[in-house]
């Protein structure tokens, strides 16, 4: 009778272990894994602002003939703009660049020290993608408005130029800050000439900049 009763309390002991230990586990379940990050890559969104360098061929907004063509023209030129990134990945920018030629136009009836920009302004609005793993190549392609102020006779006469800008070019992010890139512009200018004829004109530049 004594073995009967040790072994009934030995099974209610059991099954209340059993029940508490369950209880337990409900009330307290254990913490799930940590989840890890995921990466996207690099981000593009911010501030930015560079110095860029170039060379430009074409036509001066002068006058009509082939005597006003653009030679010898070095653009050392400063910027300054800003990157969206949006939920789809693609980068949408704005960025303003003033550059300050120094050129002149070659030709039978041109002085080269006579005639040429004596400053140029750039207004693009970009859209880009991002390309590698790491998403720091931005490839891209632009449009906007541009402005140029020619000089003519030693500087005693000054014109304005204006037209439309479009473009292509690349980004690549070296770090988080600091960027390397190149562009390609292309430009169509009305200014004074003898024609209504737009005239046009070619830079490719290397740029490098910070963002912020």
């Amino acid at each position: 009778m004594k073995n009967e009763l040790k072994v009934g309390l030995t099974s209610v002991a059991a099954v209340a272990a059993g029940t508490t230990a369950a209880v337990a586990g409900a009330s307290h379940p254990a913490a799930p894994a940590a989840a890890h990050p995921v990466d996207t890559g690099y981000n593009w969104t911010g501030f930015y602002v560079g110095g860029s360098y170039g060379m430009m061929g074409g036509d001066l907004a002068w006058e009509s003939g082939n005597e006003y063509q653009l030679t010898n023209n070095y653009l050392p030129g400063v910027f300054v703009g800003y990157n969206q990134t949006l939920s789809n990945g693609v980068v949408i920018g704005a960025e303003l660049e003033k550059l300050f030629p120094k050129n002149g136009v070659t030709g039978a009836t041109s002085n080269p020290n006579d005639y040429g920009y004596t400053s140029m302004v750039d207004a693009k609005f970009k859209v880009g993608m991002p390309i590698l793993a790491d998403k720091r190549l931005l490839l891209y392609g632009f449009g906007g408005m541009s402005s140029g102020r020619m000089s003519a006779s030693s500087n005693t006469q000054t014109y304005m130029a204006y037209g439309a800008n479009y473009g292509v070019g690349a980004e690549y992010a070296i770090t988080n800050n600091i960027h390397i890139g190149a562009e390609v512009i292309g430009r169509s200018l009305d200014g004074y000439t003898t024609t209504d004829k737009p005239y046009s004109n070619q830079e490719a530049s290397l740029r490098l900049s910070f963002h912020f």
